[in-house]
């Protein structure tokens, strides 16, 4: 079976959330330690650079070279015994922490590819300024022009004033936006993180499957923020040898690039590679990953798990059937949305604070029943979350989303204020009158649900009892007359 461990089932502690929580905080502590040292790194070089006027010695761009790949080795070592659940050491020897010697030969190689590859990026940024600043011409030169140069073509535009002869900026590492160093640094180190992250994880698991049958399951955050094709990609499941395909592209695990995979499918990744053990019933249980977190944790703005309180609420998640995402309501509380099929369910600390019910219909119509908010939890904008995600499936599968048939009062309010044509205002003008009414007969805990063509409203009453009335009971009732006719 392999020494792969188990997670311990009879205690009721499963390790795969927390093995998430562990990598995600892990991965992102690593990117905060190596994109300063990056970014100073490329500075320092670009200086240099311009003081030579790129015209430096071959062994001395080679010491370059060798800086680079000395911090990439030694944050991969870092990275290694991280995810080996090692004890993390500053200048760790890569060859000695890694998995296996095919691991150490196959990072070294990647820190001496990744090393040329930063400076040469540098190395055009500063051609461009150079380039920019020895053209003296007053017509602006457009990379699309079919006389621009094979150099231009594909990069930004050119401007120069007419009479000073002046560039009107340099397209150098200064960029438009300001310095684009920083951003730049924390993109690599984003991918030179995830891709030593992963693959540590796989040859951990890959080598110590024994005849066990283990199998990979792709893993997004789904917090909004993924591409669209990795969001597709969550919950794809292959055996541990095979590869996942996202984007037509092939990848052993988020962030491989050894199959051919492009930067536009690696790049700012955050999703993983959830491992499980394969029983002959047909059952399967999580492997138990042990992580080591560096002392120093830092995070991203927005990213989870771990911030209490995100810059901004969850406005929409993307449904595909299986979602799982933590989302930020309106007080900056997080909660849990978690789609099974056509069920939608929210959850606040594990309690289930807001369900639905996703009901497509035969006129090209989508619609949310069954749409029920905890009074508790009702400002907190669940029912505004959970209409906008059914909105974007609704937009994806080409239907319109329309109101449910029956809303709770708050779910009503929001209807109100989405499409007034849609829910009629004749049972709505009589709502504090039915609520004094069925709070004085049947207690405080009663609750008002109305229909959306405004014919009829139900009182849920304790232990899943409702009375339903229509206009001509709330006539007789007292509790609600017709308008006048004109």
């Amino acid at each position: 079976m392999g020494r792969l461990a188990r997670a311990d089932a009879r205690s009721g502690r499963l390790p795969e959330r927390e093995s998430e929580r562990a990598r995600l905080e892990a991965k992102l502590a690593l990117e905060a330690e190596l994109a300063p040292k990056l970014a100073r790194i490329m500075r320092a070089y670009g200086r240099a650079a311009r003081a030579a006027k790129g015209q430096f010695q071959p062994f001395v761009r080679i010491g370059w070279v060798d800086l680079v790949h000395r911090a990439l080795t030694r944050h991969y070592g870092r990275t290694v015994q991280a995810f080996r659940g090692l004890a993390v050491t500053a200048r760790p020897d890569l060859a000695a922490v890694a998995v296996n010697g095919d691991q150490a030969t196959a990072l070294d190689q990647l820190a001496r590819d990744q090393a040329e590859r930063i400076l040469a990026g540098v190395d055009r940024d500063l051609l461009r300024e150079r380039l920019a600043l020895r053209v003296p011409t007053v017509e602006p030169v457009r990379t699309g022009d079919a006389l621009a140069p094979r150099w231009l073509k594909g990069g930004p535009p050119l401007a120069f004033e007419a009479k000073a002869g002046k560039p009107k900026y340099s397209v150098s590492m200064q960029g438009r936006g300001g310095d684009r160093t920083d951003s730049r640094a924390a993109a690599i180190a984003n991918v030179n993180t995830q891709t030593v992250a992963e693959d540590t994880r796989w040859r951990v698991v890959d080598s110590d499957k024994g005849s066990g049958v283990v199998t990979k399951t792709w893993t997004s955050l789904l917090d909004g923020r993924e591409r669209p094709a990795h969001h597709e990609a969550h919950g794809q499941k292959v055996g541990v040898s095979d590869t996942f395909t996202v984007m037509g592209e092939a990848l052993r695990f988020p962030g491989d690039t050894s199959r051919g995979a492009s930067l536009a499918n690696v790049i700012n990744c955050r999703c993983s590679a959830a491992y499980r053990m394969e029983r002959p019933d047909g059952t399967s249980d999580p492997i138990a990953e042990t992580v080591s977190v560096p002392a120093k944790r830092q995070r991203r703005e927005g990213d989870r798990p771990g911030v209490t309180r995100p810059a901004t609420p969850t406005t929409a998640v993307t449904l595909n059937g299986r979602t799982r995402a933590t989302v930020a309501l309106a007080d900056g509380r997080l909660a849990n949305l978690v789609q099974e099929a056509d069920k939608l369910l929210v959850r606040v600390d594990r309690q289930t604070v807001a369900r639905a019910t996703i009901v497509r219909r035969g006129a090209g119509e989508l619609s949310l029943d069954g749409l029920t908010v905890d009074d508790r939890h009702a400002e907190r904008g669940i029912a505004t979350l959970l209409a906008n995600s059914a909105e974007r499936l609704a937009a994806r599968e080409g239907r319109r989303l329309v109101p449910p048939k029956l809303m709770a009062d708050d779910v009503f309010a929001f209807w109100q204020r989405r499409a007034p044509a849609l829910v009629a205002n004749d049972v709505r003008s009589a709502r504090d009158a039915i609520a004094k009414w069925a709070r004085a007969e049947h207690g405080a805990a009663a609750r008002l649900k109305f229909s959306a063509d405004g014919e009829t409203v139900r009182v849920l009453l304790a232990g899943d009892r409702q009375l339903v009335l229509t206009r001509a009971d709330l006539e007789a009732l007292g509790l609600w007359k017709p308008p006048p006719n004109p």
